[in-house]
């Protein structure tokens, strides 16, 4: 399996690589801003893959850092988004704007992805919140990883945390505990 490359950039196209790595040219689909932040042709080049197998087609997607590559993970493990799926909202949204959508619960950004209505936009963000870990929570709104952190200690699980946390307030990790605690005591009681 192949993880990682490094090699000379060979040619840029508007979504996709060639890297040369030892004689040997990989094509690898990049985001269009990345794109544009890769070197010129004839540079070295340092991408974290994604390698996605099927009986009839053998694909690569190419990351700036090993955080992307987990997320692009998390989004192709989501049931119907798929390698092509999750590509095209990293395509439009970039990482960090995908992270920024599921902390705000923005349905209608995720849902300006071609091909993404508002109905699975939700999905999208209801699964992928399940995933994210405490380190994931990080790059979301300020707090939420604090408060996030502190439901586990209480015996909370991921799913329920996460759960509880939808909408906190941005910034302020003790009132987005104190807004997910009634939350989840609403629930039991």
């Amino acid at each position: 399996m192949i993880s990682r490359l490094r090699g000379q950039l060979w040619e840029k196209r508007a979504r996709a690589v060639l890297i040369d790595t030892g004689g040997v040219g990989y094509e690898i689909a990049v985001a269009p801003d990345m794109v544009a932040g890769l070197g010129p042709e004839g540079s070295e080049c340092d991408l974290y893959i994604f390698e996605h197998l099927r009986e009839d087609q053998h694909s690569l997607y190419g990351f700036g850092s090993r955080d992307d590559r987990d997320l692009f993970e998390k989004v192709v493990g989501i049931s119907g988004v798929g390698p092509r799926g999750a590509f095209s909202i990293f395509g439009t949204l970039g990482a960090r704007g995908l992270l920024d959508a599921v902390a705000r619960e923005d349905a209608d950004l995720l849902a300006t992805v071609p091909g993404i209505g508002k109905k699975r936009a939700r999905h999208i963000m209801l699964e992928l919140r399940e995933r994210l870990e405490v380190a994931d929570l990080e790059h979301l709104a300020p707090g939420a990883a604090e408060a996030h952190a502190a439901l586990l200690s209480l015996g909370y699980s991921q799913a329920e945390a996460a759960e509880a946390l939808r909408g906190a307030p941005a910034g302020d990790a003790e009132e987005a505990l104190r807004q997910a605690l009634a939350r989840l005591a609403g629930k039991t009681g």
